[in-house]
Formats: structure tokens, C-alpha cells, sequence
């Protein structure tokens, strides 16, 4: 994850009944120097407890959570009808799971299990070019213009999604550190490769991932000044406000940050997402959603995603406007609180878990681009 400061002073538009006069963007805390501000990293689920933004106690369903999603407003999309064969399509040449693998191995391990994945993937590659073909003149909206550009660039993603697959076990199968590495350090998949491949993953169903290098946050909240950037942003691009509204945060998760075992034994009062993640990155997660909830699409809430390892999970805060107002405008919470809500991980290398995903994402990649017709034949 990472975090920063900023200088922007565009002032934005709220979506919501909150006053402007609450907007982050007008506050005096872009003035101060950088070595002043407070990092989202530094932030702790107790301290994020403390101005009343909690964790539910237990994963929500991921169809919950997508229902909550379309209810909100401006994200009513109608998802075109050749999606639900593109849903199918993608669970049919998709068939794979790799459950034995163990991706975060170092260069001490044999690689027998690696080459026999190799094989099931080019084997996968192979059926893909030949449902590609088939499909052709067999598929029912083959003639619709927009439904056959549509489908030519899923194979082309569902590819690419492939070779990055292939590409990430041909490095376990050959490891070779590269020149200026720590020999200390031998382990093989760099965190960020695995941010990646689920980059990759997200093209399958139109969603276009963006570097957020220049998208930094900054937010006073009470007397602590937070500056923060997500690693990777799905931006819903709104030309008639003339900016770009956070779809999804992606937060990537270091592996010293993970737990070893979701069967640890655990405080059972402890909110269960703590049974994956270590306790110090639980405050900033929470506090990076505080601080995109008023660039989001679902405004005042933010929907973020989890990368871990090849695991992922969606976080979801619904923040209190008037809690909000509070935090910023250093007021009485009068008691009021904020939850984020959790899936359980998805693993896209398993295909159960895979199959889950593709529904959620599909509808995100249709809130993202709005107007398919606009955006992929004008």
C-alpha cells in the first residue's frame, strides 16, 4: 500500500447532502509540509476505532454486497444482455485450478508441480483459440456490431490473462534472481507481481486498472493530518463533472502482512478479516477508504479490493455523512459510526472461486464504462 501527500487544490462536487464547505480538498491541511502529515500506514485499527469506523464482525455475502451496490445512486446500470453469455463463456474457457501451488516459494524448492501447470495453461490457451474460431458464426449476437468487438477483445484479455498466468509459473519452474537482488532475498514472485496478474484478470470484464500515482489524497481528521494514495485505481471517468470518480481502490498486500493460517486461534471478539490480515494493516486499509469516500462513485461510501497474493477481497465502508462532517470539522461524534464490510478471499487461481468473482465484475467493468457503444465504436 502505499501513501502520500498533495498539492492539488481542485475543489470537488459533492454527490451527496454533504456541505461543501466539508470537502477535504478546501482544507488547510493541503498546506502543511509533507514531514507533517500523518501516513495511512501509520494509522491503527485502534485509532481508526477510536473516531468510530469499525469492521464488521463477519464476511457479507458477495451477491449482498453487489445488491447493496446497485442500489446506490448513479450506478444503475443496465448490464447488456451479451454479458450473460460472456459470463458463460468466461466460467466454460476458463476451466483451471491450480490448488497445489505454492507461489510465494523460494529458490530452495523442486518445480515438478510448475511444469505440469505449465501444461494444463497451454493446454487451456489452446482450447481458447479453438472456442475462438468456433464461435464465430455459432455465437447468437455474431452479427451485432458492439457484441462482436466486445467479444474479440475478451478472447484477446482472456489471452493475455493466460500468459501472465504461464509467464509467473515459468518463473517459479526457472528461478533467476534478478542482478542487484539481495541473495538474503530468494524469494521468487515479488509482491507486486501478483498485483498484476489480477490487473489482468479485471481486463477480462472491461475494467481498465490505473497507476494512482498522481491521484494522492490528503484529509484532517480530528487533529491528524492524512496523506494517502491507492496502489491501483478503477476510475469512472464522468465528463459531466469533468473528473474521475474512484470506482474501486486496489490496495496490495505485503506478504509479512498476511497470517500464516486463517486457523490461527484468535480472539473471538476480533472482527474476522483479522484472521487473514496482521492487526497493523487493518487501520490503514480503514483509513484509505475514509479518505477516497468523497472521490468514490458511491460517495459518501467506497468500495476497495484486497490484493493478497493470488487471494483477493472486496472491502466496502459506508460512511455516515454526518460522522464525516464530524471527523473533518474536528466536531462530537454524537456517538455516530461508520462499518466496512468484507468478503471472504477469492482465489482466482481456483476456478470455484473464479466463477464467483465474474458476475461482480462484469457489472463493475459496465458502471465503469457507461456507454460501451460510445466507448468502443466512436
Amino acid at each position: 500500500m502505499s501513501s502520500s501527500s498533495t498539492n492539488q487544490s481542485t475543489k470537488r462536487k459533492p454527490t451527496t447532502d454533504l456541505d461543501d464547505s466539508s470537502d477535504p480538498s478546501d482544507n488547510s491541511a493541503l498546506c502543511l509540509p509533507e514531514e507533517k502529515r500523518l501516513r495511512a500506514s501509520e494509522w491503527k485499527r485502534e485509532e481508526l476505532g477510536d473516531v468510530g469506523v469499525h469492521f464488521a464482525q463477519n464476511p457479507t455475502p458477495l451477491s449482498d454486497l453487489l445488491d447493496k451496490l446497485k442500489s446506490q445512486k448513479g450506478t444503475r446500470v443496465t448490464m447488456p444482455g451479451f454479458t450473460e453469455h460472456l459470463i458463460k463463456f468466461t466460467k466454460e474457457v476458463l476451466p483451471f485450478s491450480l490448488n497445489d501451488i505454492n507461489w510465494n516459494k523460494d529458490i530452495s524448492i523442486c518445480y515438478d508441480r510448475e511444469r505440469e501447470a505449465m501444461e494444463q495453461i497451454q493446454e487451456v490457451q489452446r482450447n481458447l483459440v479453438d472456442f475462438a474460431e468456433r464461435s464465430e458464426g455459432e455465437i447468437p449476437f455474431s452479427a451485432d456490431k458492439l457484441a462482436k468487438r466486445l467479444l474479440h477483445r475478451w478472447f484477446e484479455e482472456i489471452f493475455d490473462f493466460l500468459v501472465e498466468v504461464k509467464e509467473m509459473l515459468q518463473k517459479l519452474n526457472n528461478p533467476n534472481l534478478s542482478h542487484g537482488v539481495s541473495n538474503e532475498d530468494t524469494t521468487i514472485l515479488k509482491d507486486s507481481a501478483f498485483t498484476l496478474l489480477f490487473m489482468k484478470f479485471t481486463e477480462i470484464f472491461f475494467l481498465k486498472p490505473e497507476v494512482s500515482e498522481n491521484k494522492r489524497t490528503v484529509l484532517k481528521i480530528r487533529n491528524k493530518v492524512v496523506g494517502c494514495v491507492p496502489d491501483i485505481g478503477f476510475y469512472e471517468h464522468d465528463c459531466e463533472r469533468h473528473r474521475a470518480r474512484l470506482l474501486v481502490m486496489l490496495t496490495e498486500v505485503k506478504s509479512d502482512a498476511l497470517k500464516k493460517s486463517a486457523n490461527e486461534e484468535e480472539d473471538s471478539n476480533l472482527p474476522q478479516i483479522e484472521s487473514y490480515l496482521k492487526s497493523g494493516v487493518i487501520g490503514q486499509i480503514g483509513i484509505e477508504l475514509v479518505s477516497e469516500c468523497w472521490n468514490s462513485t458511491f460517495c459518501p461510501n467506497t468500495l476497495g479490493i484486497i490484493c493478497m497474493s493470488t487471494k483477493i477481497m472486496f472491502v466496502y465502508m459506508e460512511m455516515n455523512p454526518e460522522q464525516y462532517e464530524a471527523l473533518t470539522k474536528n466536531k462530537d461524534l454524537k456517538g455516530k459510526t461508520s462499518y466496512i464490510q468484507y468478503s471472504k478471499p477469492y482465489d482466482i487461481m481456483k476456478k470455484e472461486d473464479r466463477d464467483q468473482l465474474i458476475h461482480i465484475l462484469f457489472w463493475l467493468g459496465c458502471v465503469q464504462k457507461q456507454n460501451f457503444h460510445s466507448y468502443y465504436l466512436m
